[in-house]
């Protein structure tokens, strides 16, 4: 009886364990093919993916070189359209300077223009028919880019950038130029049409949307002979539910297409990449197993690894493990891939950006300080042809002086812009009085404003008018808003400035700075563009109101950095009204570092002063030693900071009355002289006056000198009546 039953349980487990094997073989057999086609579908959505990323960079280099080639034909033929043209000699003559021009990179370029009777004209004199008629049609595209071997009489293949006038070019003897076109050897597009990697089976089409071949070139597939790839694809059975429908509805979309079909017995991937610029479509065709041979590796070791989990069920889970695990890294890689993309992507829009914003730079700077420059060289000129006439001479030299002045101010503004716009700036915050601050303000522009224009200011409401902040950026803030005010209101207007506290939370007062004035006004279009570098209303305002287009910007990044805010309200021929709100720390202890100063004396008598001259520049120093020798002092000079310390050292105590520095020189700078004269073992050492005179002439600069031990600081170009000022100061300190 046990024998039996034994017999039976073990049959029963040997039955089980069939049962359990075939369960588990079966198991492994569905998960092996569910896991096959899964990788089967992952492959072919990458190697689609792969496809469309090739085609969508040709399909963006093309984009790219044909606007950059639009571009540069725009500015090749920018000046024949303008010009006046006598002869078709002097056709030939523009093209051939236009081409020597735009061919100094060795672009090889050439320029053709065509007339209405389809004629066309090259620089070298020659002309001829132009064969291409069906693209000189009204009805064709204004714009069109084409490859041929028709154009001109040497059969040869070109790529055309032709662009129909808006209107003919007529010229002195009645010929009509209708079109222009820019011709480059089609050779100069291979690199661009071409797609590098998978082993030189790649085959591509450039073609237009409907089919036709554009450049079929350097290809050696079966499909290199068709002269339309449309009709092909039609006919052919497409793989993975793709359709010749679906392919055809990508080419209203910026994005690529690729689908697997097979032709004549042999699969292929094909993919579309509309490009955004013309009416082309990039075509990319390559067989199946030139994109296999990196992932049949993987598709077989997927297979063995399955056929070893039908035996070892370990085996199997870690198999179900690793193959999460890959998944999750290729979505990983997937994901990782993309945000390389996009940030490729952002770096050639800002790299565009950047380009585009130093064009426009250099536009505005070319034009801003050739007007001054042209001022000053013209008067020099006048002057020079009229030495005997000394009222003519006077004209002149007043006139060089407002247009340098303007120069300094351009310079100053750009510099200003510059170092705001790199973060470089830095508030000095010190204790000021704001109603000295404000009337500072109404005196220098009440000096500039034009007869017949009111200027009113009021001041109400001020309870702390003790404060500490950066007086000298409010006050650049508010003259550059006051300036223009009065520049753009015309005789017969009114500007109004006023002043309010609006508000005290027992440490921080904000107030409101109102400029209300009567001119010509601002569109609501160019209120949103006013804080732009180089922003203007019209193309006129440049030579109508001097101005870089530079003070507003500035204006807005001061009052940034201050924490403040701008609001403007202005209608056209009307006038404008500007809102300033600026938060400042009250000064409790009511200390002010600006106020006005009391002397009453000769400013330029410097008289019995003997001051040390430190310049390393001759035409600066030769400046410098006219101003003083005509106000009656005696100069010291010297040409580093070396011989400044030197001379300080060698002079009897108490001779010297002030030492004019130059910051940056040869040997020793001025700083480092400061430094050595204030050491020296001698009484009149510190108390001797050292004045900055220099070119460096921010608030950095300013900290820099002072910290040095310079008593002042003056910044190039030198005002004379400034100089004589400060150095007056110090001569009124020894007389007491």
């Amino acid at each position: 009886m046990k024998t039996a039953f034994y017999k039976k349980h073990n049959r029963f487990h040997i039955v089980a364990l069939i049962i359990f094997i075939a369960v588990l073989f079966f198991i492994c057999a569905v998960m092996g093919i569910s896991m096959y086609r899964s990788v089967t579908s992952e492959l072919y959505n990458e190697r689609s993916k792969t496809l469309n990323e090739v085609s969508e960079q040709i399909a963006k280099t093309i984009d790219t070189t044909s606007e950059s080639t639009w571009y540069i034909a725009e500015a090749a033929f920018s000046y024949l359209l303008s010009s006046e043209i006598e002869s078709k000699n002097d056709l030939a003559y523009i093209l051939d300077k236009a081409e020597v021009n735009f061919n100094k990179d060795n672009n090889n370029i050439y320029l053709t223009v065509i007339d209405s009777k389809t004629n066309y004209y090259l620089s070298n004199g020659y002309t001829g028919l132009w064969k291409n008629v069906g693209f000189l049609t009204k009805s064709a595209d204004e714009h069109q880019a084409f490859m041929t071997t028709a154009a001109f009489d040497d059969a040869s293949e070109h790529m055309i950038f032709l662009r129909r006038l808006a209107e003919p070019k007529v010229l002195n003897d009645g010929t009509q130029i209708t079109h222009t076109a820019m011709v480059l050897s089609a050779g100069a597009y291979t690199k661009a049409f071409s797609a590098t990697g998978f082993n030189g089976s790649a085959d591509v089409f450039i073609v237009h949307s409907n089919g036709r071949s554009i450049y079929r070139r350097n290809n050696t597939g079966v499909f290199s002979i068709s002269a339309n790839i449309l009709r092909i694809l039609k006919n052919v059975d497409f793989l993975h539910g793709g359709t010749f429908e679906q392919l055809m509805d990508s080419l209203s979309e910026p994005a690529g297409q690729s689908l697997e079909f097979i032709y004549e017995g042999k699969r292929y991937f094909v993919s579309f990449a509309p490009t955004q610029t013309l009416d082309w479509v990039v075509t990319l065709i390559i067989p199946t197993d030139q994109l296999q041979s990196s992932s049949q590796d993987l598709l077989n070791t997927l297979l063995y690894r399955i056929l070893i989990i039908a035996t070892v069920l370990i085996l199997m889970a870690a198999l179900i493990i690793y193959f999460f695990i890959s998944e999750g890294s290729s979505m990983i890689r997937a994901e990782h891939q993309k945000e390389i993309n996009a940030a490729l992507q952002k770096a050639a829009e800002e790299a565009t950006k950047a380009n585009r914003a130093k064009s426009e730079f250099l536009s505005h700077m070319s034009h801003d300080l050739r007007t001054p420059l042209n001022g000053i060289m013209g008067m020099l000129e006048i002057a020079d042809e009229n030495r005997k006439d000394p009222e003519t001479v006077q004209q002149c030299l007043v006139k060089i002086g407002s247009a340098a002045n303007h120069l300094y101010s351009l310079i100053n503004d750009v510099l200003d812009m510059s170092r705001l716009e790199s973060g470089s700036v830095t508030l000095t915050e010190k204790p000021f009085d704001l109603r000295i601050l404000l009337d500072s303000c109404c005196s220098i522009i009440q000096s500039s404003i034009k007869q017949g224009i009111q200027f009113t200011f009021s001041y109400s409401n001020i309870i702390h008018p003790f404060l500490t902040g950066c007086d000298l950026y409010l006050r650049q803030i508010l003259i550059n808003v006051l300036g223009n005010a009065v520049k753009f209101t015309k005789d017969g207007g009114s500007v109004f400035f006023g002043t309010d506290e609006i508000s005290y939370d027992g440490h921080t007062a904000c107030f409101r700075f109102v400029i209300r004035d009567t001119g010509i006004g601002m569109s609501a279009e160019f209120i949103d563009h006013i804080f732009e570098p180089f922003s203007q209303e019209n193309s006129g305002s440049r030579t109508n109101y001097e101005g870089t287009g530079l003070g507003m910007s500035i204006t807005k990044e001061l009052i940034d950095k201050m924490g403040g805010t701008i609001e403007i309200q202005s209608n056209l021929n009307e006038g404008s009204c500007f809102t300033i709100l600026i938060p400042l720390s009250v000064n409790e202890c009511k200390v002010c570092t600006n106020k006005p100063s009391d002397d009453r004396s000769e400013p330029n008598n410097l008289q019995n002063m003997k001051i040390i001259l430190a310049e390393d520049n001759a035409l600066n120093l030769e400046i410098a030693e006219h101003m003083l020798n005509k106000s009656g002092a005696e100069v010291i000079s010297v040409y580093n900071g070396e011989e400044a310390v030197r001379a300080f050292e060698q002079s009897a105590n108490g001779s010297i009355d002030a030492v004019l520095m130059d910051v940056m020189m040869p040997v020793m700078d001025g700083l480092d002289a400061t430094k050595a004269i204030r050491s020296l073992d001698r009484p009149d050492a510190a108390q001797v006056p050292i004045i900055a005179m220099t070119a460096n002439a921010f608030a950095e600069d300013i900290k820099k000198t002072k910290e040095s031990g310079m008593n002042g600081h003056l910044s190039k170009p030198i005002n004379s009546k400034l100089l004589i000022s400060e150095l007056v100061k110090y001569k009124k300190r020894e007389s007491r």
